[in-house]
């Protein structure tokens, strides 16, 4: 364990006690990375370091306030928990306030932190950029920028129920941009992952070049039934967009896509958030409010299924906090849409006719479940593609789009944070 980012806390506390709390808590982040940058001239390298600490100070009757600080100096921290004592004394009493309950930690078998981390240079880091960088250069195509970042962040959290715990993780990301000779086509493919490998041992830019190449022949939209193809990527936006509306707060409120009993989408579709995957981007050990995440399905073939909660919003709905305070506000960690039984290629060439979008971008609003995003889109006629067209628009209710499901492929791949597969959507518009 971790114990000197935890007396750092302990001092938090000790303080906060001593002004006159009945509780309190702290979590700390400390990060040390480096980033390199490149956009056709020499990479550029930068240092990525910091400290961050937060958490809340409860006093008699309820009141309670939240404090936070940049760094670890002394004077600091007592600063900051004094004013949150002098806030929580004018605060609006809380009766769900209040540190969360202890739970047991699983601090192996995440594989959060890369044992090679130490190891990497400079040079290895360069190497990985200018390698994207000359893969994406083909006939057809130019690299336009590679930016690569690697940070090992220690988390710590403590609280006067007596909770008291540290790990560490690792993250990796690149992000590899090319475009058309003729400036036409632009696409970014972006990586993530908790291991120098992920992004260290393929030549991503390949992917880019192979996108970009395949916007060959412009056509209009054929008169035809068109079904709706989103790849893994596409359908990964879609889920990312709509998760904020699983959000107990929201929810409570009416103000999400996802509220009441009726279904929000086929009975296909079934989508856990999972904040233990080992390995997987926002995979955490404990949350900042010091609880270990629960895997807990958010749609159950179809049906809204689960929220999240904080330990305030769970005391008041009489359940068990899920692990999803990051940042000091409730987020999502890994979705996970399950597969379907059937390849893509098989699932595709029994469509007479589809649009297969490689990107979206626009709107997804978790509240009102309104999506109006445009991407460009490729036609295919039994699977096969026949052309392209530049502009294509989805626009309408999310639920709609999402009962349209038929089907699922068994392509699962990872998205960033989001495991899902190639999707098929017939009778919602496209145009």
């Amino acid at each position: 364990m971790e114990t000197r980012p935890l007396s750092f806390i302990s001092l938090a506390l000790d303080h906060a006690r001593a002004q006159g709390a009945i509780g309190a808590e702290g979590s700390l982040a400390t990060w040390d990375g480096r980033r390199v940058e490149c956009d056709g001239g020499r990479p550029r390298i930068f240092t990525d370091e910091g400290t961050r600490m937060q958490g809340f100070v409860y006093i008699e009757g309820g009141g309670h306030a939240s404090w936070s600080v940049q760094g670890t100096k002394e004077a600091s921290i007592r600063r900051a928990v004094d004013k949150a004592i002098t806030r929580a004394e004018g605060s609006t009493a809380d009766p769900h306030a209040g540190p969360a309950d202890r739970y047991d930690f699983d601090l192996a078998g995440r594989g959060l932190d890369d044992p090679r981390h130490d190891t990497i240079a400079d040079d290895d880091r360069i190497e990985v950029v200018n390698d994207n960088m000359e893969s994406v250069r083909t006939a057809a195509s130019r690299a336009v920028s590679c930016v690569y970042a690697d940070r090992r962040t220690v988390h710590a959290f403590a609280s006067s129920r007596g909770v008291s715990s540290a790990y560490r993780e690792t993250s990796y990301r690149l992000d590899v941009t090319g475009e058309s000779l003729s400036g036409q086509w632009k696409t970014t493919r972006t990586e993530r992952g908790r291991a120098f490998a992920t992004v260290g041992s393929l030549p991503f830019g390949v992917g880019v070049s192979r996108r970009i190449a395949a916007f060959q022949r412009e056509i209009g939209l054929p008169n035809e039934e068109m079904s709706i193809c989103l790849p893994p990527r596409t359908m990964a936006q879609i889920l990312s967009g709509l998760a904020p509306g699983f959000d107990s707060r929201a929810v409570a409120a009416g103000k999400s896509w996802a509220c009441g009993d009726a279904a929000i989408a086929s009975h296909k579709l079934h989508v856990i958030d999972d904040g233990s995957v080992p390995g997987s981007p926002r995979t955490v050990i404990f949350d900042d409010r010091g609880v270990p995440p629960m895997p807990m399905p958010v749609i159950r073939e179809g049906m809204p299924a689960g929220n999240y909660h904080s330990p305030e919003t769970a005391r008041a709905a009489g359940v068990r906090p899920t692990g999803h305070v990051v940042g000091g506000d409730i987020r999502r960690a890994n979705l996970i849409a399950r597969a379907g039984n059937r390849s893509r290629t098989q699932m595709l060439g029994e469509l007479p006719w589809a649009v297969l979008f490689d990107r979206i971008e626009g709107t997804i609003d978790p509240v009102t479940g309104r999506i109006d995003c445009t991407g460009p889109a490729h036609v295919l006629e039994r699977g096969k593609p026949i052309g392209y067209i530049a502009s294509l628009r989805l626009a309408g209710d999310c639920r709609d789009l999402l009962k349209g499901i038929v089907e699922i492929s068994s392509d699962q791949q990872r998205h960033l944070d989001v495991d899902c597969a190639t999707t098929v959507i017939q009778g919602f518009p496209v145009g």
